[in-house]
């Protein structure tokens, strides 16, 4: 009779064919089709069912040895539930059992596991059951149960073919190609699975931020320490390349890098910081050029916006900063940077020294904003400082900003630009479109100046002695007799001990040190020559150098208060209310400062500007004070808020973002002010700084700053600067200069050299943008000890087996040649106006008549126009780069004067030969007909 059998795992090697195990939910439901008893135990016992139990429609088809997922035993079910035992097993020979099955012995032997059939009580050497006496493949698939999960179902194509039968060629060409696409498809299979694990591992990174436990952690850290930790967590395991910085993250990077570029370099080998050229990229994005930036006035009009009109109210200050005289080529903005530009108010060739900044301050509210910067030769004029000035108020005033004052120090430029627009020391103010501008200038730059002509000059001082005025003279020398004294005294009970030789013999740099003026002009020290006067340790004369500190003291204190009450009983050193005594004080003081006498060496009265300048702060502030306090939206006016400390305060951030360089170039300067303007001048106060902190806040959000920028308003003037090119032919004798460079190609001049290599460059980058043949065999030559003029390539290369440089083409190098005098001799012409300075030039070039034949000789039609295009541009980087170099290192005798020689030491300190006018030689690019040839090492680079 036909038997169910079970058969033990180890039997089924290598004799049994299709068996699936599936998982023990499955094995119930087969257990109950074959009325088996306890079928989860004898599986783990490793007992398997066997594969004839399973119909023919149970398989994927009639070759496979899969079974359907919902198969289930139906052949050979006995019709009551009964235990099995090993009666009811057939078994063939004993089968050895490979090391590799962790399946228990059954015998008492060591060597290898075997199953004693002995053991059991019946055997049958021929089975009797027909599922043990089918003839079953050897390769059986044995599936273990001690997997946890079902096994995957192939979905192989490959795997369905039959293989046994024999087929023709062409068959197996097509089985070949099926079974290497089939190992593709699981290759990308394998592939996507692995990218979707990434990519879920990238959101939770990217949601790391939003994670209760982090938020909990972080709580109580900066939000720039809180982003940098999360930072550092979320990109310190991924690849360099893998990691997607925030924009807080740049900004705080930026700051880092700026700091110190050689400290941000060694943090980088620690922790995860974006690369240089990241950085360098977020700046590129933010184009902040000379001139009135449209943009942030724009933003900030919307900020404003949704403000109180009292955060309106604003202090315009400008001021100028010496830059180093340096030219830069600009690749990304094709222009010349370091020369003068004054915006749209006109340029100039000459090398700019000085940066203009506009800055605002705000009254009611602590914020401050840069608005404009500008560079020119020298000081600015005042009569174009005058129109630069008015225009920025026209702007701030189209934009919502109300500008109260404007502040400047007492250079004479600022001085004439008060008194040409209307400002006197009697009405301190000009009218701009109906409205009061008052003019100041700053109070930290009065007292500095009151110290340098009271170091200069004897002040005849009025002291009130009683009910009567007596004239004192307060002398410098006064102040070194109370030192000296002072000195005699042990340290510890020194009065004086803060004030040091600096003080009293001040260098030069000395000198622009706000904090030793102020230290002088101070009520201890006038209260200590009163004490010596009182002891009559020296005499009386003296009370006039007492009573000119005293006031000097109270009147800085008076403009540079902040507190809302009296401050350690100083009446005036706090915020201006109509019951504080400021009003009084103001009052006295502008009748006191004109009866200042200063005087010169043969006694006679001098009147230096600061005391004009104190007369018209003075006045200026009250009449401010008056006006904001009857306009309703103030209650108290802050005198801190109408200096240019936040000014000074941004020219020292400049300074240190540029590697403590006191005079940057131009390009740093605008580097180290994007810089500041889009990390919100986070560096507000430097330690030995020559001004107190502002405490204020960038106004304008520098999010929006890379978001939209706008460029309409400057494509005006870039079509109109676009049109000015230059007649080459009135300028150069194309024809002539051909022939001389032909006759250079031909003799192999060695000024020929450096243009063939650069040639070269420029032909390989072009073929690897084309395969065209005629391009090829007109742009390069095959190496021939016959060309003079690439035999610096041939001498060049390392190997003579095989050729790794390019060898121009003879057309190509005197083309090339051609192009670089032609530059040289219009470039001079465009200087007055450095705006897209290659694109006029190929404009130049190539609507002149005088070089229409230039590029004839390329005989390919389709691609001549942007061959020839390309190498105008190729050799224009070369050479504008260029250009700028050779002109820090002599100057250029043909846009402006050349500097002298302490001047061209301090443009590059590096110099050896700082001769005259007729000393020094032009460092020419490339091929001049004259000159001497360039290193290749130094013309290559810029075309990378």
């Amino acid at each position: 009779m036909r038997r169910h059998c079970i058969v033990f795992l180890d039997r089924l090697l290598g004799e049994f064919t299709n068996i699936e195990v599936y998982l023990i939910f499955k094995l119930r439901e087969w257990g109950e089709a074959l009325k088996i008893e306890n079928v989860e135990k004898k599986v783990k016992a490793h007992w398997r069912i066997c594969s004839e139990h399973f119909s023919a429609n149970s398989y994927a088809n009639n070759w496979s040895a899969t079974l359907n997922r919902n198969a289930v035993p139906s052949q050979y079910i006995q019709t009551s539930k009964t235990e099995v035992t090993n009666e009811d097993i057939h078994f063939s020979t004993p089968i050895k059992v490979p090391s590799t099955h962790p399946v228990p012995s059954t015998s008492k032997g060591s060597g290898s596991l075997m199953y004693d059939t002995s053991m059991l009580s019946s055997l049958h050497e021929t089975p009797t059951s027909s599922c043990a006496s089918i003839n079953f493949r050897q390769n059986a698939t044995i599936f273990s149960t001690n997997e946890s999960k079902a096994p995957s179902i192939s979905r192989s194509l490959f795997k369905k073919c039959d293989l046994n039968f024999s087929c023709t060629p062409r068959e197996k060409k097509l089985r070949s190609i099926l079974k290497q696409r089939e190992k593709q498809l699981q290759a990308v299979k394998k592939l996507c699975k692995q990218r979707g694990k990434e990519l879920r591992q990238v959101h939770q990174i990217k949601d790391l931020d939003k994670n209760p436990l982090v938020n909990n952690l972080f709580e109580g850290l900066s939000p720039v320490v809180a982003n940098f930790l999360v930072a550092q967590v979320r990109w310190s395991k991924q690849p360099t390349r893998a990691r997607r910085w925030s924009l807080e993250d740049k900004l705080f990077a930026l700051l880092l890098f700026k700091r110190s570029p050689s400290c941000y370099a060694l943090m980088r080998r620690f922790l995860a910081l974006p690369s240089r050229s990241t950085l360098t990229a977020l700046l590129s994005h933010f184009p902040l050029k000379p001139g009135i930036n449209l943009n942030l006035f724009q933003h900030l009009q919307s900020v404003l916006a949704g403000r109180p009109p009292k955060d309106s109210f604003c202090t315009l200050m400008f001021d100028e900063m010496s830059i180093l005289e340096h030219l830069e080529y600009d690749r990304t903005g094709d222009c010349f940077v370091g020369l003068e530009n004054l915006g749209h108010h006109g340029s100039s060739a000459k090398i700019a020294n000085h940066a203009l900044v506009f800055m605002v301050q705000g009254v009611g509210g602590k914020w401050k904003q840069p608005l404009a910067f500008y560079f020119s030769h020298g000081p600015v004029s005042s009569d174009k400082l005058q129109l630069i000035l008015l225009d920025v108020l026209d702007t701030c005033s189209n934009h919502g900003l109300n500008v109260v004052t404007c502040i400047s120090d007492m250079g004479t430029n600022n001085v004439k630009t008060f008194k040409s627009m209307g400002a006197t020391e009697s009405q301190p103010f000009f009218v701009h479109k109906g409205k009061r501008i008052f003019c100041m200038f700053d109070p930290p730059h009065l007292i500095k100046c009151l110290r340098n002509n009271f170091l200069k000059h004897p002040i005849q001082v009025p002291v009130l002695i009683g009910e009567e005025n007596v004239s004192f003279t307060a002398r410098w020398d006064h102040l070194l007799e109370a030192k000296a004294i002072d000195d005699r005294s042990p340290v510890d009970y020194r009065t004086l001990k803060k004030l040091t030789d600096a003080h009293f013999h001040p260098s030069v740099q000395q000198t622009m040190k706000v904090k030793l003026a102020a230290q002088i002009f101070s009520h201890s020290f006038a209260a200590y020559i009163h004490s010596l006067i009182s002891t009559n340790s020296v005499s009386n004369d003296r009370l006039g150098t007492a009573q000119l500190l005293k006031d000097g003291n109270k009147l800085f204190d008076s403009l540079n208060g902040f507190a809302q009450g009296a401050e350690n009983g100083k009446e005036v050193h706090c915020v201006v209310t109509w019951e504080s005594k400021h009003w009084s004080f103001w009052e006295e003081m502008l009748e006191m400062i004109p009866k200042w006498q200063f005087l010169r060496d043969n006694n006679t009265v001098c009147s230096p500007p600061s005391q004009t300048g104190w007369q018209l702060t003075v006045k200026s502030f009250t009449m401010i004070c008056t006006e904001l306090l009857q306009s309703g939206e103030f209650t108290s006016v802050r005198p801190r808020s109408f200096n240019q400390d936040p000014l000074e305060n941004l020219f020292g951030a400049i300074r240190s973002s540029c590697g403590a360089n006191d005079t940057p170039t131009a390009a740093q300067f605008i580097s180290a002010l994007k810089t500041q303007v889009v990390c919100g001048l986070s560096k507000g106060h430097l330690k030995g700084g020559n001004c107190e902190a502002d405490n204020a806040k960038l106004l304008s959000d520098f999010r929006h700053l890379f978001e939209g920028l706008n460029q309409q308003l400057d494509q005006p003037r870039m079509a109109e600067r676009c049109s000015v090119i230059v007649n080459i032919s009135s300028v150069i004798d194309v024809p002539t200069l051909a022939d001389e460079i032909e006759l250079a190609v031909l003799s192999g001049s060695p000024g020929i050299f450096s243009t063939a290599y650069v040639s070269g460059y420029i032909a390989k980058k072009l073929l690897e943008k084309s395969s065209c043949d005629t391009c090829k065999s007109v742009l390069i030559t095959e190496p021939s000890a016959q060309d003079n003029f690439n035999i610096y390539i041939s001498n060049k290369e390392f190997s003579t087996d095989k050729h790794r440089l390019i060898y121009p083409s003879e057309k190509l190098v005197k083309n090339v040649g051609i192009i670089t005098n032609v530059m040289e001799a219009i470039v001079p012409q465009l200087m007055n106006d450095a705006r897209d300075v290659q694109h006029r030039i190929a404009t130049s070039i190539f609507s002149s008549s005088n070089t229409e034949n230039l590029f004839e000789w390329i005989s390919c039609d389709p691609h001549r126009i942007s061959i020839a295009q390309c190498i105008v541009a190729a050799v224009g980087r070369v050479y504008l780069r260029w250009y700028a170099t050779g002109f820090n290192l002599t100057g250029d005798e043909r846009t402006c004067d050349v500097p002298s020689s302490s001047t061209r030491k301090r443009m590059n300190p590096y110099r050896t030969d700082c001769g005259g006018r007729g000393e020094s030689t032009r460092v020419s690019p490339l091929f001049k007909p004259s000159a001497t040839a360039v290193p290749e090492s130094d013309t290559t680079c810029f075309l990378l």
